[in-house]
């Protein structure tokens, strides 16, 4: 027997054994993926016959890779963020309504957080009103963009906007406004993973280039765990959104965006949840579980 062909041949196996495996698994991830075009066209069928047109481009492009976050609402867990935060283990902790807890800082500032994340931030030196609603801009104010500015404020709430979530956590810039007194405000919006999460927003005040307070609803505790869940896709959560009823006015799909929206337990455990947020052409913009189906709310 010549074993010098039966190694070659063996090895010509092989490399085509792999070969063969290599496109298998390229398939199979490409059909994981993306949503092929003779599934867009039935699924474009099917909800045009229950009064939902839609443009098949909304199904191109990458299905999105979601995560779940989760991390515990503890106390020990929020004085030593603070105190990170801050850079400072001075802190004078007391308790206000509301179910709310205050730390003076340094006898030069105030840090309130409160349940459901909602917090704010007053240096004593500071005497103007924050804004309560997106009322307060429409007299007075002239909206403005300042890259300088929004650079300066990420320096000095890099720890509170970006905090410890293994990179997770991010931020975007919204709208300024600037007051006649030179006082700007800006917003900040929350994201995981590049996504917005849902009323996960900040306005802050900038006053001679310091930021002297702030207010809003921020994910600024740490994870304890993240993990891929598996996430129905474009096509199958419309069959959550328009389901087939007759009642359903005629309207069109505009857009579907990732998003994310914070939910809790009965041990106060906190979860970042990736959400789908469905726009129709009737005005209406939905929120639904993007692994369940469940409806989380409108915008």
């Amino acid at each position: 027997m010549n074993w010098k062909k039966v190694t070659t041949f063996l090895i010509i196996c092989l490399l085509a054994v792999n070969i063969l495996l290599f496109f298998l698994l390229h398939f199979r991830t490409l059909k994981r993926n993306y949503i092929d075009g003779e599934t867009q066209k039935n699924a474009v069928d099917i909800f045009e016959r229950r009064g939902l047109i839609i443009d098949r481009e909304i199904f191109s492009g990458k299905n999105p890779t979601f995560e779940m976050f989760g991390g515990v609402y503890d106390a020990d867990a929020q004085i030593k963020k603070i105190e990170k935060i801050f850079g400072t283990d001075d802190l004078q902790s007391y308790n206000i309504p509301s179910n709310g807890k205050a730390n003076i800082i340094n006898d030069s500032a105030v840090f309130s957080f409160y349940p459901d994340f909602v917090i704010d931030y007053q240096t004593n030196d500071f005497a103007h009103k924050m804004p309560k609603d997106d009322a307060f801009f429409d007299n007075g104010f002239e909206e403005f963009e300042d890259k300088a500015l929004q650079k300066e404020v990420s320096k000095q709430l890099s720890k509170l906007l970006v905090g410890d979530g293994e990179g997770k956590l991010s931020y975007e810039f919204g709208k300024s406004y600037r007051s006649k007194d030179g006082i700007a405000y800006i917003e900040i919006f929350q994201t995981a993973n590049g996504d917005l999460i849902q009323n996960a927003k900040l306005t802050v005040c900038v006053e001679n280039k310091t930021v002297k307070a702030f207010d809003g609803r921020w994910i600024w505790l740490d994870f304890t765990d993240s993990y891929k869940v598996n996430t129905l896709d474009r096509i199958n959560i419309l069959f959550y959104a328009q389901p087939n009823d007759k009642n359903i006015a005629k309207r069109e799909l505009l857009a579907e965006k990732c998003t994310y929206c914070i939910v809790w337990d009965v041990s106060s455990n906190f979860y970042i949840k990736p959400c789908w947020q469905i726009e129709f052409s009737d005005g209406t913009s939905e929120i639904y579980d993007a692994a369940t189906g469940d409806r989380m709310g409108s915008v």
